[in-house]
């Protein structure tokens, strides 16, 4: 008789995997492919950009991530005197993504549309070439809320994408920008997510949303996050892929549904910050049985020299201490499995 995984914990030993058949979800955070990143990659080859965690992501049925600049070379910086970073990519760094088979990506952020409409839609054809789907930014509002559909196995799955950052951006009935709304569940755009995600429902079997919402670094999200990411549980929502804050911060459980509030950064140029350590996140997977997610196991990651790497057992401690002290707070219990190197995740 197999002991209960409460007892095992107490007993300081590792949960077994679960039996039976899943489907399983990889998510990385922001993936920044501009700057350094693109100058190493010209160096060195776009498809090493990821590739180190590509033994983690090779056993998901799908791969998702936010891509947090433009692959295009055209258009030209949006308000440079009042913003002060633009990422933009050339279109051969999608590679960087098809190498390690990226199912779907998020557009809906404050820097896909840095350098301009022509560059979204040149990005919005790349991404349509390479065969990977896309949500959250369109030519219109219609495009913009509209899902992403892909399969995992025989799970059809959909992704809705949206951002409170950058207003200014928002998707109208005749102009393209981003799927951008309020994180304040009253608010009419708020609503409108609503019922993007509620559409989106009926035409899937497990829905995504994927959340850049809030500003930059601190441990907790904001008060607003927890009671949207608790409307879109309602509207139909089964996992909020929340990012945006360049660090990780606490996933919580409802019901077989989860809410990861910020996945932190994949992949970027930026500086360290401390003791924040925006270096550092995890590959978030998600173990999905009859919809309701049983368990996300977190692998600990590191970008070093503009890369995405495995992180070492110093970094990954670091990382690991954190995200549990932070998933504590949100009534998530953890657990370390050191034969995988895994964070563990339940209810």
């Amino acid at each position: 008789m197999k002991l209960p995984d409460v007892i095992l914990r107490l007993l300081g030993q590792t949960p077994a995997r679960r039996s039976g058949p899943t489907v399983e979800l990889a998510f990385l955070g922001d993936v920044m492919l501009a700057r350094r990143v693109e100058a190493r990659a010209e160096r060195d080859g776009a498809e090493g950009v990821l590739a180190d965690l590509w033994p983690i992501l090779e056993t998901a049925d799908v791969r998702i991530v936010n891509l947090e600049c433009a692959l295009s070379t055209r258009g030209a910086r949006w308000t440079p005197e009042t913003k002060v970073c633009h990422f933009r990519a050339h279109p051969a760094l999608v590679s960087a993504l098809t190498a390690v088979r990226i199912s779907a990506v998020s557009l809906a952020n404050n820097h896909t549309l840095d350098y301009g409409p022509d560059a979204l839609f040149e990005t919005l054809d790349v991404l349509d070439r390479a065969g990977i789907a896309h949500a959250g930014a369109g030519r219109n509002e219609e495009e913009a809320f509209r899902p992403a559909i892909f399969r995992a196995g025989a799970v059809r799955v959909a992704m809705v994408a949206f951002t409170n950052n950058e207003p200014g951006w928002a998707a109208g009935p005749g102009r393209p920008g981003v799927a951008w709304a309020h994180c304040r569940p009253g608010e009419p755009s708020a609503q409108r997510l609503c019922a993007a995600v509620a559409e989106a429902r009926r035409q899937a079997d497990l829905l995504v949303v994927s959340a850049h919402w809030g500003g930059n670094y601190g441990d907790v999200p904001h008060r607003h996050h927890p009671r949207m990411a608790r409307a879109l549980f309602r509207a139909g929502a089964d996992i909020v892929f929340g990012h945006s804050a360049h660090v990780t911060r606490g996933v919580r459980f409802a019901r077989g549904r989860v809410a990861m509030f910020s996945a932190g950064d994949a992949v970027d140029d930026y500086s360290v910050r401390l003791p924040d350590r925006n270096d550092l996140a995890f590959v978030f997977c998600a173990e999905v049985e009859n919809g309701r997610t049983v368990r996300l196991r977190l692998s600990p990651t590191a970008i070093r020299d503009a890369r995405m790497t495995k992180a070492g057992a110093h970094d990954a401690a670091t990382a690991v201490a954190r995200m549990t002290r932070l998933c504590r707070a949100e009534g998530t219990r953890t657990v370390w499995d050191a034969g995988h190197s895994e964070l563990i995740l339940t209810p």
